[in-house]
């Protein structure tokens, strides 16, 4: 962002685009892109931001839902982002405003709840039956 004409930066930037879309072909889009939906369309926000704005939500859904998943997500995102609060700061700093990690109100977690059940969300991570979202 503070040079958009440098070209090796453009570069490494379309290859981790590609990357990204080779992962999402493999594996077909999650969580994010499901709740994703109702901000584009509701609050008018690019399909980018409105994936943005829940990706430390998600994040944090995600490690708590194992420890393996915590350890995998930890390793895969450091040195860069070590929890999700640093990556609600590294979004928040490129413009993206983010839902509140203490965000537990009955609409988001009513718009988590139904996004796991859609083809997107199921395509997530296995919570246990015992999980609160489960229950909803």
């Amino acid at each position: 962002m503070d040079k958009p004409e440098d070209v090796s930066y453009r570069f490494d930037m379309a290859s981790a685009a590609l990357w990204a879309g080779q992962a999402m072909a493999l594996t077909e889009t999650a969580l994010v892109h499901a709740l994703s939906y109702d901000d584009t369309t509701g609050l008018g926000l690019s399909h980018g931001q409105a994936c943005g704005r829940w990706l430390p939500k998600v994040y944090q859904l995600a490690s708590q839902s194992s420890e393996e998943m915590g350890i995998f997500l930890r390793t895969a995102m450091q040195p860069m982002i070590a929890d999700e609060y640093q990556l609600a700061a590294w979004v928040n700093a490129l413009g993206c405003p983010t839902v509140s990690l203490d965000d537990h109100s009955i609409e988001t977690e009513r718009r988590i709840a139904c996004a796991l059940h859609t083809t997107r969300g199921r395509n997530f991570i296995e919570l246990s039956p015992q999980h609160a979202l489960q229950k909803v």
